[in-house]
């Protein structure tokens, strides 16, 4: 497990990182240089909302997204993560320093969106209601939701297992709050392209909505 501080550029549904990766969806292979680029080493005890969408299309799990605890019951992540996947092949993993092993696995027993349109990640955010709840311990903990604007130039940590093409679904923390969920971009690290995030501010009240929280 990887992490790494961006800064934050622009502030609508969507908030922009410059240097940061691509990110979209899709099996993860752990080799010694797999990490967040320019990241550094961690734990799960150090950010103990970090999940791992875990896909079993066969007899085997793959890590395919991130996603973050936000309460016993209840996850957060990208829609084009789970858009068109069936419901049975879902598990998140939790309390884990490692996408392929350890921790805890809860089965996703029904995803939420918000109008999400995949031709161009609008409203790229999705909900996710797991069993059993996640029980909290030092590796396990909900984040809590940023409900308010933060000015661009703000300093965040974005955690994952980190392939070059990224970790979707993932967190960006500001302040010990979630801001931002980790959507696309063009490139890899690229100079002077950012990075886009889902901005968890702008859907903080559809999130209360569905989940009380």
């Amino acid at each position: 497990m990887f992490q790494r501080k961006i800064q934050l550029r622009g502030n609508l549904r969507c908030l922009q990182l410059l240097l940061f990766v691509v990110t979209v969806s899709g099996a993860h292979v752990e080799t010694p240089d797999s990490r967040i680029v320019a990241g550094s080493e961690t734990t799960i005890e150090e950010y103990p909302y970090q999940l791992s969408m875990q896909l079993q299309p066969k007899d085997k799990l793959i890590h395919n997204c991130g996603a973050s605890i936000i309460s016993e019951k209840w996850a957060l992540s990208a829609a084009h993560c789970v858009e068109g996947l069936p419901l049975d092949w879902m598990s998140l993993r939790a309390g884990s320093t490692y996408a392929s092993k350890g921790g805890s696995l809860h089965k996703v027993k029904k995803i939420y969106m918000n109008n999400y349109d995949p031709e161009n990640y609008e409203n790229d955010i999705c909900l996710l209601e797991v069993e059993p709840p996640f029980e909290y311990s030092k590796s396990v903990q909900a984040i809590p939701m940023e409900s308010s604007s933060v000015a661009g130039g703000t300093v965040g940590v974005a955690t994952g297992w980190g392939r070059v093409e990224g970790d979707s679904g993932g967190p960006f923390v500001v302040n010990g709050k979630l801001l931002g969920v980790v959507s696309w971009g063009l490139g890899c690290a690229r100079k002077g392209i950012p990075g886009v995030l889902s901005n968890v501010s702008y859907f903080r009240g559809w999130v209360k909505d569905v989940t009380d929280i």
